[in-house]
């Protein structure tokens, strides 16, 4: 029987949410929250589906940053009674937790839920007591069966959510669906499944849920809302998406320096409802968009999409350098060519997600949005309202191709001399705690250290002081500013040493080191400024050098090491307040994502046959180059490799034959097109198998290092990939595909082996906008990965 849910009464196929690395919700961002599962052992439930539930559990933490001061996770089973098998903190890091999960039995009984409820109200009592009340409280309910006490239920539940616990209600099996409305309070986070299997696929829906309360103050992002207002919507439909729209505002941090929207409508032509520069507030928004009024008419949505372009131009209200976000809804088949005004949005930058509704083509939903992943489609206008965790988080988290820092060592070397006034001084410290609260504060994340100058240095606090933002935050506030004069070049060689080991530094362990240096006068050292700063970037730590007001523009060049792109410049200290925002975006652009993997043989097979242009080989190249740039290439850690194929493979370099970053890519650079007119896969995956994955070319299988091949095609393969495909996985080789345009899902599958692997893109000049999840998917660990 196939695995389907129930969710929030609908009765919707497991594969719609299935949990695939590309589209899955990591929670690094999460930056605190109380956790709680609550689960079912009774004798109803077999022993293997008591494993799922330990599995989903399992799983769900692995999603999320788990320590004493950030996400802490606590566990209880019921069954004719309840017991605790472990409280919030009594494990403080990953791998112990998951060790105590695995060690969890189960003793059967009778299903009380409600006394279960009660039981677990003392705990979320001492959970406010240890952290406070700031802290969000989640508990996770699992059951299979209605409950022995269900008159308790609906009033244990209650005093729960009193206590501001959010709860999550999962029913299997058997489980009473109305029981589970009174546990949870709210449809949306009621889950009804047919069986254990099943428990995986909601997994996105609820860390989702968490991930969007916790971790999205810091939203900042240009979006327009483009509607379809056609004919063709039930009158009694258009207010449901009207709702929707309204929902996402009101969740929305809205403002100047956060997010701004707009609303468009169209059918056979456009309206504006609102622009991006119009002036805006929650309630402001929320009323222009009830006073709506359905245009009726026909579905010109290629005509609808060229209209919008204008409204992200900077004339209209867009800002430069902000996440721009497109969210098209239409009930039905666009009557006008939409690829070319889709893809215009595309190259400016917009990412566009398509929300089909009822009979909506999702061929043109497709061309639309470029990738498959920013595709949803319900079906009426009812569930719409089931999307807006999804879209909600990726406005909070937009889909760039430069993700938020979540490993790195950085020191602020602050300018501390008699010509910074007091106020002045709290503006600086008001952007210092701007850019620490942008950041994932950890041991094993983000550490943060702050060294203050004038005519000497003192380290305020080291890189291994403090692993939370609160304490990072208030050893800020507490710098007092010592006066002075500005030596800055001996701060430079000051600043140095607390990059080591002996302070925190994680230099040995290919970590990203960043020093910020922010001054308001020119340096009363200027002879040494290139010396010491030169020394610091030899070293691999990234400057970025910040001047306010009558700060020095060429020192400032000098200390970055002429990269004038790690300069800015302000002309007083109230403008400070908002720059961690464009520092954030280039301080992505300098730093390679942490790999879980610390050692990684990884082959890239890129198809080379006649149907892929010139110009779309050229960008497939660029793609290459910049997955490159994402590992550290050297021959203890990553080594890459690359073949093609057309009718036939040809080797352009093996593992072991090139040793650095730019090696490879002056290999890639160099390597033509071979441009035969047929594709065999399958000939190439076992060219690549006997050729590429030994020792004697390179390979580190036997060592036991992760093997990984990346496949690029744009076409179905003139030759069977089946057999080949497992020969490799066989082998413990990782195969990741990606397709491009007119592909064959199925046979992307078969040579991936799990659809997690399959990557899907309209066209080629797509491609960069999903590095980063080929990336962050190629770098999650098998308990067997070096």
């Amino acid at each position: 029987m196939a695995n389907t849910c129930v969710l929030f009464g609908a009765m919707i196929t497991a594969s719609c949410f299935l949990l695939s690395a590309s589209q899955r919700t990591d929670c690094v961002k999460t930056v605190e929250a109380d956790v709680f599962f609550l689960i079912d052992q009774s004798s109803s439930i077999a022993n293997r589906d008591f494993g799922k539930m330990k599995k989903f559990i399992l799983e769900f933490i692995e999603m999320f940053p788990i320590g004493p001061k950030q996400v802490r996770v606590g566990l209880a089973k019921f069954s004719s009674s309840p017991n605790l098998e472990f409280n919030l903190g009594d494990y403080k890091d990953k791998k112990s937790l998951k060790k105590a999960v695995d060690a969890v039995k189960q003793t059967g009984g009778d299903t009380y839920t409600g006394a279960a409820l009660n039981f677990m109200s003392p705990y979320f009592e001492e959970a406010v007591k240890a952290r406070g009340d700031i802290v969000p409280r989640y508990l996770i309910v699992i059951t299979d069966g209605e409950s022995s006490d269900n008159d308790v239920v609906k009033t244990a539940a209650e005093r729960l959510r009193q206590q501001d616990v959010t709860i999550f209600a999962i029913g299997v099996k058997a489980a009473n669906i109305d029981e589970l409305l009174d546990i949870c309070g709210h449809p949306k986070r009621r889950f009804l499944v047919s069986n254990f299997d099943a428990l995986r696929p909601l997994m996105n829906s609820i860390v989702t849920h968490i991930c969007s309360e916790t971790a999205c103050k810091e939203m900042l992002a240009d979006v327009i809302f483009l509607v379809d207002s056609s004919g063709s919507i039930n009158p009694k439909d258009f207010p449901m998406m009207k709702a929707f729209i309204n929902n996402t505002i009101m969740r929305s941090v809205i403002g100047p320096d956060s997010v701004r929207m707009g609303v468009l409508q169209f059918s056979s032509y456009q309206r504006e409802e609102v622009s991006l520069d119009s002036n805006q507030t929650q309630n402001d928004l929320v009323q222009k968009v009830n006073a709506m009024q359905q245009l009726g008419g026909g579905t010109l949505t290629g005509q609808a999409l060229s209209f919008t372009s204008q409204y992200f131009d900077t004339s209209r209200g867009g800002r430069p350098n902000v996440p721009k976000i497109l969210i098209v809804i239409t009930d039905g088949e666009a009557q006008d060519a939409v690829k070319l005004p889709a893809q215009a949005l595309r190259d400016n930058n917009v990412a566009i997600y398509s929300i089909g509704v009822g009979s909506a083509n999702i061929t043109h939903l497709n061309e639309i949005s470029g990738i498959t992943d920013r595709v949803f489609t319900e079906t009426d206008f009812d569930t719409l309202q089931f999307l807006e965790d999804e879209i909600f988080d990726k406005i909070c988290h937009p889909d760039t191709d430069c993700t938020r820092t979540e490993v790195a060592d950085m020191i602020f070397l602050v300018d501390g001399s008699s010509s910074i006034s007091a106020d002045q001084y709290k503006s600086l410290q008001s952007f210092m705690i701007s850019f620490v609260n942008s950041m994932n504060i950890g041991e094993s994340l983000v550490r943060f250290g702050a060294i203050v100058y004038s005519d000497s240095a003192k380290s305020e606090f080291t890189l291994n002081q403090y692993n939370t933002s609160r304490e990072v935050r208030t050893a800020i506030t507490n710098i007092t500013k010592p006066g002075g004069n500005t030596f800055t070049g001996a701060a430079l060689r000051y600043a140095l040493d607390y990059f080591g080991k002996e302070y925190g530094g994680r230099r040995e362990e290919d970590v990203n080191q960043i020093l910020f240096i922010i001054t308001d006068g020119a340096a009363t050292d200027p002879v040494v400024l290139p010396v010491w700063s030169n020394e610091i970037i030899n070293y691999g730590i990234i400057i970025y050098a910040i001047g306010v007001a009558g700060a020095n523009m060429s020192e400032l060049a000098i200390m970055t090491g002429g990269d004038r792109r790690k300069v800015f410049y302000v002309e007083d200290y109230d403008a400070l307040e908002f720059l961690h925002k464009s520092i954030s975006s280039e301080l992505c652009k300098d730093i390679k994502p942490t790999c879980q993997k610390k050692k990684v043989d990884l082959v890239m097979l890129t198809d080379s046959s006649g149907s892929i242009s010139a110009a779309d080989f050229g960008i497939m190249k660029t793609f290459m180059k910049k997955v490159v740039r994402s590992f550290h290439i050297k021959p203890e850690a990553v080594q890459v490799a690359l073949a093609q194929f057309s009718s036939f493979p040809k080797k352009e370099f093996h593992l072991n034959e090139v040793d650095s970053e730019a090696a490879a890519h002056a290999k890639i650079d160099a390597i033509d097109q071979l441009g035969q007119l047929t594709s065999d896969i399958g000939r190439a995956l076992e060219f690549t198998r006997k050729r590429f994955f030994q020792t004697a070319n390179g390979s580190r299988r036997n060592k036991g290092v992760s093997q990984n091949l990346i496949v690029i095609t744009d076409g179905e393969s003139h030759g069977a990939v089946e057999e080949e495909a497992r020969l490799l996985r066989a082998m413990q080789v990782d195969v990741y595909v990606i397709g491009v345009g007119n592909i064959h899902r199925d046979e992307l599958i078969q040579i991936a082996g799990t659809p997690d692997r399959v990557f899907i893109v309209n066209d080629f000049r797509v491609l960069e906008e999903i590095k980063t999840k080929v990336v962050e998917t190629v770098c999650e660990p098998a308990d067997s990965d070096v």
